[in-house]
């Protein structure tokens, strides 16, 4: 009885080398190229072998094959960078070289990154000057191990979309791992398993959010996506209770006393602190002294203090429809640093003298104390 014979031709090199020409491939899309049959698979493997004992073709990073001789990312067309989305459709890629522009992604060439990861990208061929495209070839560092999004029930099989990720396939939630959240609701869950190729990713869903539509939950979503932080550590906040006293005279000492000049707040009514203030006097010779103070929040801050450390996480304030999260714990941020009518508080302030005609004739700057009046 005679052998079945392969089905697999001999290896063209010259098109191995074609595929290869605009970029690394790995090698399930380079037998894609070449149209090898899955039967023929592994001998392909084994003649690819053969081109790289010969130096022909080289293996790099991430397990791509491409051309023999340059196997540098910059010679391969490859680039590294974060993804940024812009919409459904499309998103950029900023590279990690300052002197590269960025290169538009549509988002079936996206492959699972997600906004903020760091990816490998070839740069397409069809690239031009003013619109230089590129497809993810693998994702580098992941900037998110836990995703936000709306639970979706189908059986016994649960499902995430992420949220505000329209072009990012569904994660996989097994029943175990649903936390008996319903049909339709806003949850946070931990990817177990990023998606690879065609294998979905996975999840567990460890906090539920509540109905979508139920008050406050959109605005927690928002609060969970972004990884805004509600809450400041024992250290931060006893350091914050130790400070949060009225200024005396060993912190008004060496200041400029501004307590008896008529300042005002010029934040809203409905603002929940008060961060600037403004004072206005005629001059003898005419034209006005501007003066413009905003809270000494330095003061408090010593470097590398449980307090300095929460607030350089946070970098500002997070003003939300029906909540604040402050830089600062409240016994701070509402308190000694914000400049609440009727008490002495720490200021850095600035002068302009102005001119009749507007122009600014001279400034200065201190470190003061003030007393607004409302």
């Amino acid at each position: 009885m005679s052998r079945k014979s392969n089905p697999v031709d001999p290896l063209d090199v010259g098109a191995v080398l074609a595929a290869l020409e605009p970029g690394p491939l790995s090698l399930r899309d380079l037998a894609k190229a070449l149209n090898i049959p899955a039967a023929g698979r592994e001998r392909f493997k084994r003649q690819l072998d053969d081109l790289l004992v010969r130096r022909q073709v080289v293996q790099i990073k991430g397990g791509f094959f491409g051309l023999g001789g340059t196997p540098q990312p910059r010679a391969q067309n490859l680039i590294t960078g974060k993804v940024v989305q812009k919409q459904a459709e499309y998103a950029f890629i900023i590279p990690e070289d300052p002197g590269q522009k960025d290169l538009y992604v549509a988002s079936a060439d996206l492959q699972d990154a997600l906004p903020d990861d760091v990816v490998e990208a070839r740069i397409l061929p069809n690239s031009t000057g003013t619109r230089r495209q590129a497809k993810v070839l693998r994702v580098v560092q992941r900037a998110h191990e836990r995703l936000v999004g709306t639970f979706r029930r189908e059986r016994k099989l649960g499902f995430l979309r992420p949220a505000g990720l329209p072009f990012v396939r569904e994660f996989l939630i097994p029943s175990e791992a649903q936390q008996d959240a319903r049909d339709g609701e806003q949850v946070v869950a931990q990817v177990t398993a990023w998606p690879e190729g065609y294998v979905a990713g996975r999840a567990k869903i460890i906090e539920i959010l509540g109905d979508a539509d139920q008050p406050g939950v959109d605005v927690t979503v928002i609060v969970r996506k972004h990884g805004l932080a509600e809450s400041f550590s024992e250290e931060a906040q006893e350091q914050a209770r130790g400070l949060a006293r009225e200024p005396g005279a060993e912190e008004v000492a060496g200041r400029l006393d501004l307590r008896g000049l008529p300042i005002v707040t010029i934040d809203g009514e409905d603002a929940r602190d008060f961060d600037d203030a403004v004072s206005c006097e005629d001059r003898p010779g005419g034209g006005w002294r501007l003066g413009v103070h905003i809270a000494d929040v330095s003061y408090y801050l010593r470097e590398n203090t449980p307090l300095d450390l929460e607030a350089r996480e946070r970098g500002t304030s997070v003003y939300l429809p029906d909540r604040v999260l402050h830089m600062l714990p409240e016994p701070l941020s509402t308190g000694v640093c914000s400049l609440v009518p009727g008490r002495d508080r720490l200021t850095v302030s600035a002068f302009m003298d102005i001119e009749p005609d507007g122009r600014v004739e001279h400034t200065e700057f201190f470190r003061s104390v003030i007393h607004s009046a409302g």
